[in-house]
């Protein structure tokens, strides 16, 4: 009784996916090229637009104690 085995399957799947994505990017590199400069244009537009007061606290939280003595 022949073993079937899923991996054999879902690896030539994936790797199939791979070529046919290489062979893309390798035939519309201007589109690629264009999309990245798309994307690294809008990161630093996100950016600059981004206001410096909406960053977080990362300072530790801090307690301060006082201790009163007790006249008697």
């Amino acid at each position: 009784m022949a073993k079937f085995h899923l991996e054999k399957y879902v690896d030539r799947f994936y790797m199939n996916a791979v070529r046919k994505n290489h062979k893309f990017n390798l035939k519309n590199k201007l589109i690629i090229l264009l999309f990245i400069a798309f994307v690294i244009g809008f990161r630093i537009f996100s950016l600059a637009k981004t206001p410096m007061g909406t960053a977080q606290d990362i300072t530790n939280n801090q307690l301060q104690v006082m201790i009163i003595p007790l006249k008697r």
